[in-house]
């Protein structure tokens, strides 16, 4: 079955094969990181204007819980999108996994 399918595809749910098409070789991941960089500064800039801005002036401790409350919940948020297991159903497993 690996045998036909190309060896491109066979990472699973790789969304890098899609920005990879018709770019130089390193296109793809530095188009994926620029999203990267651009996604995390739009987040930490909502939640520093959505949520972090009514604990100006308070408690250093409880701007710290805050912060880590909502890391907490974008981990969990993040596990049930992509989920549990870090390989897809379709790859391969290391060898120190068999």
């Amino acid at each position: 079955m690996a045998g036909s399918i190309p060896w491109r595809l066979r990472g699973g749910w790789s969304v890098g094969i899609w920005f990879d098409r018709g770019l130089w070789p390193a296109g793809g991941f530095l188009l994926l990181a620029l999203a990267a960089l651009v996604v995390g500064g739009a987040i930490g800039l909502l939640l520093e204007r959505g949520l972090l801005r009514f604990f100006y002036g308070s408690d250093d401790v409880l701007v710290v819980l805050v912060t880590y409350a909502a890391f907490l919940i974008l981990e969990n948020l993040v596990l049930q999108v992509w989920g549990w297991n870090a390989y897809p159903p379709t790859s391969r497993r290391p060898c120190s996994a068999r």
